[in-house]
């Protein structure tokens, strides 16, 4: 199946630490209101209010989460306050969620790949505490890899982005510049989400065609929309519908 069957989706997010479909729950509800929080605070960085902006807010927040769960006093206090919560680092919520999606993609035969990473400094002085990393692969399912950034800058470039590029089957290449490290960098968590399943109803590519689309300042483009006339198996009354969507989406998420 091609395009028009299936919807792809990947995103990636790195924290870089340098020395100088779920039941409603309280969580669930706190990572939404932090999404809707980063998408106002990345439509104003843009510099044009009605771009269009696709962002994981899960992926931010579960990085920020795994980097929370290793500070103390005032930047704990800090990222606590931007998070909504410290349950999201003193509970299960994260495997629980990981799991729940993992089965539901399981069931309805889609695929979905969520990792989380840290990558700690070898050597050098550097040694992260035992209690952390295991925290961390308890809480968040985590792995280590120990890179030195110091010796070997690009090699752990190359060695993260090829994690990255793997985990979300090569849809997100190169997330971390040339020059996105140095000798400095002491630290650098990672958290991917790759998701792969066909539409609940198929659109025929055949019913494609080139349709103009209004912005939200009124520019008027042209696009190719997909188009669905008929009964739909998945609303619970029958209806006559039409629906158009664009036909690809390209994003990136860092």
């Amino acid at each position: 199946m091609g395009l028009f069957s299936r919807f792809k989706s990947a995103f990636a997010f790195a924290f870089i630490v340098a020395t100088s479909g779920l039941r409603a729950d309280p969580q669930t509800d706190q990572v939404n209101d932090f999404g809707f929080k980063v998408l106002r605070e990345v439509q104003k960085s843009s510099g044009d209010p009605s771009n269009s902006s696709f962002i994981s807010p899960l992926s931010i927040h579960w990085a920020l989460s795994m980097l929370a769960s290793g500070s103390d006093k005032y930047t704990r206090t800090e990222l606590t306050k931007v998070l909504g919560s410290d349950k999201f680092f003193t509970s299960d919520w994260y495997l629980n969620t990981q799991n729940r999606l993992s089965s539901n993609a399981s069931i309805s035969e889609a695929s979905l790949n969520l990792s989380n990473r840290i990558y700690p400094q070898k050597g050098e002085g550097f040694k992260i505490l035992p209690s952390f990393e295991n925290f961390l692969k308890k809480t968040f399912n985590s792995s280590t890899h120990a890179l030195n950034y110091v010796r070997h800058k690009e090699e752990s470039i190359r060695r993260i982005n090829n994690d990255i590029e793997n985990d979300t089957r090569g849809m997100i290449k190169d997330l971390i510049p040339p020059n996105g490290l140095d000798e400095t960098t002491r630290l650098v968590l990672t958290n991917a989400i790759y998701f792969k399943a066909s539409w609940e109803d198929d659109f025929s590519e055949a019913w494609t065609t080139q349709k103009p689309f209004f912005s939200e300042r009124k520019r008027k483009i042209t696009v190719p929309m997909m188009k669905s006339d008929g009964k739909s198996p998945s609303l619970k009354r029958k209806v006559s519908r039409r629906q158009k969507f664009p036909t690809s989406l390209d994003a990136t998420a860092t």
